[in-house]
């Protein structure tokens, strides 16, 4: 799957990020995928999904999306708890 960064209003730039009030409104680490993708990859929403980018491994809780495009993953930029890793970026699907 090709990785692409998603932002989000609270949460990506990483000063405001930092502040409690925002770090509280800032959404956890996950992964968004088409859910046809989901089905070919036998995923539901919730469940983990594990995959290396450039030699990181993530192992993070699927978001179901219907705008996502096919082929396509995207990764909450700047959130944290995620390491920082150059997006876009091809991502390797681990079996598990």
């Amino acid at each position: 799957l090709l990785i692409v960064p998603l932002h989000h209003i609270f949460g990506s730039e990483e000063l405001s990020a930092r502040a409690p009030g925002v770090a509280g409104r800032s959404p956890k680490p996950y992964v968004t995928i088409n859910e046809e993708d989901a089905k070919k990859l036998q995923v539901l929403e919730g469940q983990l999904l594990s995959f290396d980018i450039a030699g990181q491994s993530y192992r993070l809780p699927v978001k179901l999306s219907m705008t996502m495009p096919k082929g396509i993953a995207g990764l909450p930029s700047g959130i944290p708890g995620l390491p920082f890793v150059q997006l876009p970026a091809w991502g390797i699907l681990n079996k598990e």
